[in-house]
């Protein structure tokens, strides 16, 4: 299949290779899919091992060419599965990969907007939209270059993850995207945001915090903290020497989260012990899946 790598200047939606993560979405996936349909020249959908009736919404798209499915038959986390989007789109010679979470959905114009976006700014190969979370748009759009983008919406050229490297799979989940971004900008790559490109993501429960402190926690699993504090300092001890400000922001981010769980989380004994575990194991040197 061909579709002609080109230059950022000549940048089309066919040229773009949609890759969808999945792990027991069931009609949420399908939901993704469809939006991205004409969008883009082709998705692509990852699964992590979901369940049977998740895996029937999987092939049924498939079978009515809205996407093409690949069974990975067990979770191997989300760089894995990210990892192998973008082999797939040099193999197929797409310019440019979108990454995508299961729970999100592209405004009607996201990715014709950032691609004229690519067109008209020289040298740009990374693309994020603006993030609508649970229905509440951001209170002002940002605009220009970014420190970071997270993983669902990212419109990225090849160029990026050839040079950069491949997405960590060694996190298995969170901060990948940090980690690449960093990574990224340290190739020399800028990260811009487009005010005009809108992405509908959810970002686990939704709880009601008293602003300002709203942005700083949302409800997850016990499992998801253990991730999200044990890869911080695996990014803390990568990046910390060259990325100070960065890791120093994320750092009171993840003391403050620390604070909000103890004060909002149901689950607080649980969640509390597997955090430790995430901070003992990255003192540990354990990466990759949570191992009991």
């Amino acid at each position: 299949m061909t579709n002609g790598i080109g230059s950022p200047g000549t940048a089309t939606h066919a040229q773009v290779l949609a890759v969808v993560v999945s792990y027991c979405g069931g009609s949420k996936v399908a939901e993704t899919v469809r939006a991205l349909v004409g969008q883009v020249g082709r998705v692509l959908v990852v699964d992590n091992g979901s369940d049977p009736n998740s895996l029937k919404v999987l092939r049924l798209l498939q079978s009515d060419g809205l996407a093409m499915v690949l069974e990975l038959g067990e979770n191997k986390g989300l760089g894995f599965a990210l990892n192998i989007g973008a082999r797939k789109a040099l193999e197929w010679e797409y310019a440019w990969l979108l990454t995508m979470d299961q729970d999100s959905i592209v405004d009607a114009t996201m990715v014709q907007s950032m691609l004229q976006l690519a067109r008209r700014t020289p040298g740009l190969r990374c693309v994020s939209p603006n993030i609508v979370v649970h229905g509440h748009p951001p209170e002002s759009l940002r605009s220009g270059p970014v420190d970071y983008a997270i993983t669902s919406g990212n419109l990225l050229h090849t160029d990026v993850w050839r040079l950069a490297g491949p997405f960590n799979e060694d996190y298995f989940i969170d901060c990948i995207d940090f980690d690449f971004s960093l990574r990224a900008r340290a190739q020399g790559f800028e990260i811009h945001k487009d005010p005009q490109a809108l992405l509908h993501h959810e970002l686990g429960q939704r709880v009601e915090v008293r602003r300002p402190l709203e942005r700083f926690y949302t409800q997850h699993s016990a499992l998801r903290r253990y991730y999200m504090f044990r890869n911080f300092l695996f990014l803390a001890k990568t990046h910390g020497l060259r990325e100070p400000k960065f890791i120093g922001k994320l750092l009171i981010a993840h003391i403050l989260l620390a604070l909000l769980i103890i004060f909002y989380e149901p689950q607080l004994k649980r969640n509390l012990r597997f955090i430790v575990r995430g901070v003992l194991d990255f003192m540990r040197h354990r990466s990759g899946v949570y191992r009991v």
